[in-house]
C-alpha cells in the first residue's frame, strides 16, 4: 500500500493532538478546583459531606436535653424581642390615629416591616408552647409574659395600621393603643426579658419535671404545709378573677378586645395546678394512716370547690366573649355574676377545711 505524504502528515498531527490533550487533562486534574460562591449554593456537586468535621461539630452543638432546648429557644426569643421593641414598639405614636395616620413609624411608609420583625415572636410561641407549659414554675412565668406580649403586639399592629376605620373606632383604638404601649414598655417587655434571662442559662441539669419537694413529711410539717397552701391558693384565686376583669370584662365593656391568648393560658395553668395538687394529696404519706386519711378527706372538699370555681366561674366567664367580637351584655353580666358566686363557694370551702392535729 502506498502512503501519500498528506496521510502521513495527518497521522502525525492526530497523534500529536492526542498526546497534547492527554497532557493538558492531566495538568488540569492535578490543579486545585476553584469553586465560586454561587456554585456552592446552586450546584449539588458542591454539597458538604454529612460526615465532615463541620457537620459533626454542628450536630454536637445542637441541644441534647430539655433544659438546653429551652435555653436555645429563649435565646432566639430575646433577640427577636429586643429588635421588635427597639425598632417598632418604641416608635408607636397613638395620637397619629386621631389624625387618620398610621401609629407605626416607618420611614418608607411600609408598616408591614413591623410585622416581619415582630410576628416571629408569636410564631415561636406557637411552635414551642407545649415544651414550656406546666413543665416548671420558670417556664410558666415566661409563658405568662410571652402570651401577654403576643396579645398586645397583635392588637397594637391592627390598631396601628387600621387608619381607614370610622372616627369612633379610631378613638377607641387610640385609647387602647395608649394603654398597650405603656404596658409593653413599662412592664411586659421588661418582665419578659427578665424571665428569659433566667431560662437562657439553663442546661442539661434542668429536668422536665415540676419541682415537688420531699415525697413525705412528718404529720406536723404536713399540716403546716397544707394550711399555708390552701391560704395561698385562695388568695391567688381572687387574682384569677381580677385578671379576667382587667384583661377581658373591662375591655369588652368599652368595645375593645380581650387578651384571649393570655386568658386561655391562665385557665390551662390553673387546671394543671389543681391536678398536681390532687396528685400530691393522693400520694400523701406521713407514717400516720389516720392523720393522712383525715387530711385527705378535709382538703379534698376544697379542691371540689376549686373544680366548681373553674367550671361554673371561669368557663362561664370566658364564654362571655368567646363566640363573637360583638358586645353581649347579658352574657358578660352572667359571666361576672357566676364568677362572683363560685368564688364565694370556694371561700366557704376554705373555711370548712379542718387540718387534723398532728401527733
Amino acid at each position: 500500500m502506498v502512503v501519500r505524504g498528506e496521510q502521513v502528515l495527518g497521522l502525525i498531527l492526530s497523534v500529536g493532538l492526542a498526546v497534547a490533550c492527554t497532557s493538558k487533562k492531566e495538568k488540569v486534574e492535578s490543579q486545585p478546583v476553584v469553586i465560586m460562591e454561587d456554585d456552592r449554593k446552586t450546584n449539588p456537586l458542591y454539597a458538604p459531606d454529612p460526615n465532615s468535621e463541620g457537620a459533626e461539630n454542628e450536630e454536637n452543638a445542637a441541644p441534647t436535653s430539655w433544659g438546653e432546648e429551652i435555653a436555645a429557644t429563649v435565646k432566639t426569643l430575646k433577640g427577636l424581642v429586643t429588635t421588635c421593641h427597639k425598632d417598632w414598639i418604641l416608635t408607636f405614636d397613638p395620637d397619629n390615629l386621631l389624625l387618620g395616620r398610621p401609629a407605626v413609624y416607618a420611614p418608607d411608609g411600609v408598616v408591614t416591616h413591623m410585622e416581619k420583625a415582630c410576628e416571629p415572636i408569636v410564631t415561636l410561641l406557637d411552635d414551642h408552647f407545649d415544651n414550656f407549659v406546666s413543665k416548671h414554675p420558670e417556664t410558666d412565668r415566661l409563658l405568662r409574659e410571652w402570651t401577654l406580649f403576643a396579645d398586645l403586639y397583635r392588637r397594637a399592629y391592627r390598631f396601628g395600621t387600621n387608619v381607614g376605620a370610622p372616627a369612633k373606632r379610631r378613638k377607641l383604638n387610640h385609647s387602647d393603643l395608649v394603654t398597650i404601649r405603656k404596658e409593653l414598655v413599662e412592664s411586659t417587655v421588661p418582665a419578659l426579658m427578665k424571665s428569659a434571662s433566667v431560662l437562657a442559662e439553663w442546661n442539661d441539669e434542668n429536668k422536665v419535671a415540676w419541682p415537688s419537694g420531699p415525697a413525705s413529711l412528718a404529720p406536723k410539717q404536713t399540716a403546716t404545709h397544707w394550711r399555708k397552701h390552701i391560704k395561698a391558693t385562695l388568695k391567688e384565686s381572687h387574682e384569677l378573677k381580677t385578671e379576667w376583669m382587667k384583661r377581658g370584662h373591662n375591655l369588652r365593656k368599652k368595645g375593645l378586645f380581650p387578651r384571649d391568648r393570655f386568658l386561655d393560658l391562665l385557665g390551662r395553668l390553673w387546671r394543671d395546678r389543681i391536678a398536681r395538687d390532687r396528685a400530691k394529696l393522693d400520694a400523701l404519706t406521713t407514717g400516720d394512716i389516720n392523720f393522712d386519711r383525715a387530711l385527705r378527706t378535709s382538703v379534698s372538699g376544697f379542691y371540689t370547690a376549686m373544680d366548681n370555681y373553674m367550671t361554673e366561674g371561669w368557663d362561664v366567664a370566658m364564654d362571655a366573649f368567646s363566640a363573637s367580637n360583638v358586645l353581649d351584655e347579658p352574657k358578660l353580666k352572667l359571666g361576672k355574676d357566676n364568677f362572683k358566686k363560685a368564688l364565694k363557694v370556694l371561700q366557704k370551702a376554705a373555711k370548712r377545711v379542718k387540718i387534723p392535729s398532728a401527733g
